[in-house]
């Protein structure tokens, strides 16, 4: 009994670290802090996904109302805050083409994007599927 009480809880902690492994190689997730960004209580989405599918809401408020302020307090280069902003908000956004640039940003880069979404109520990577 005991045995398999501790088979399922490694099967459930090994189910959980594979599908979080899976998500973070394959997008970039964003999540809103709801007591900073009211009405998407617990929205998570990959950045790139169409501001049209289906609960996306968090995409259409960040394009709409904060991705220029989030980019340029970031304070990178001009022409990289040009294309995350289009990788993000623009009809050709893709959470895989988003993935790619952002991991071919500089560590500092990535580190200064990161930290301006956190100032606007957003954290990057902060959760699962």
């Amino acid at each position: 009994m005991i045995v398999l009480k501790a088979t399922g809880l490694l099967f459930i902690i090994l189910f959980f670290l594979l599908a979080l492994q899976s998500c973070s190689k394959k997008a970039v997730i964003v999540t809103a802090d709801p007591n900073i960004i009211k009405g998407c209580d617990g929205s998570f989405v990959m950045l790139g996904s169409s501001q049209d599918g289906p609960g996306n809401l968090l995409i259409q408020k960040l394009c709409t109302r904060d991705i220029a302020h989030i980019l340029e307090l970031a304070g990178i280069d001009l022409e990289k805050r040009k294309e995350i902003h289009r990788l993000i908000c623009s009809s050709s956004s893709s959470p895989e083409r988003f993935k790619e640039f952002f991991s071919n940003l500089s560590l500092k880069e990535r580190q200064s994007v990161i930290r301006a979404f956190e100032l606007f109520g957003y954290e990057i990577n902060g959760y699962g599927c």
